[in-house]
């Protein structure tokens, strides 16, 4: 079972490596979707990492940037990853590998948005079978709810526990609320 992992960034020099730096030793291949822009000091920090980067030199968004590295790699599984996410316990990616029977599109969090059953791509694995005969993950800020809707009563996702990952956006927003 080959597993990749893509990568979205933008601007963020300061994280993109602890991101890549958590996951790259436990997945077959990685490819980050660097939109930043050439003049930002963000544009070739991926680059010291040893990994595939792609260069858009633009914000192409969230959900394009999954799109463009899903139909780029060659793996059988995705794992969709945010820049601010760091893998603490590589032993998700079993947990998830486990999860991924015949019609399971996915296995991450999941929450109920808009009606459906919403794979967050924070860090989330999918088959790429699946994900290439249905709707793609579109739009910045929740790129999978068109995907999600598309595979409802077709396909199934799987919520699993994140305590194995961190991502600083929601513990951010934790923080606050206290």
């Amino acid at each position: 079972m080959r597993v990749g992992c893509v990568i979205v960034s933008y601007d963020v020099p300061e994280i993109i490596s602890r991101a890549v730096n958590s996951i790259k030793g436990h997945v077959d291949e990685v490819i980050v979707i660097d939109n930043s822009s050439p003049r930002n000091p963000a544009y070739r920090e991926a680059d010291t990492l040893g990994v595939t980067v792609l260069h858009t030199g633009r914000n192409i968004g969230h959900g394009p940037g999954m799109d463009m590295g899903i139909n780029k790699l060659n793996t059988e599984f995705v794992i969709v990853m945010d820049s601010d996410t760091v893998v603490k316990d590589p032993s998700i990616i079993d947990d998830m590998k486990k999860l991924m029977g015949d019609g399971v599109y996915g296995a991450g969090r999941v929450i109920q948005r808009m009606g459906v059953d919403y794979l967050h791509p924070y860090i989330a694995m999918i088959r790429k079978e699946y994900y290439l005969r249905h709707k793609p993950f579109i739009n910045h800020g929740a790129p999978c709810c068109e995907a999600m809707a598309d595979i409802k009563d077709k396909l199934k996702v799987i919520g699993i526990d994140m305590g194995k990952v961190w991502h600083e956006h929601r513990r951010t927003r934790e923080r606050k609320r206290i």
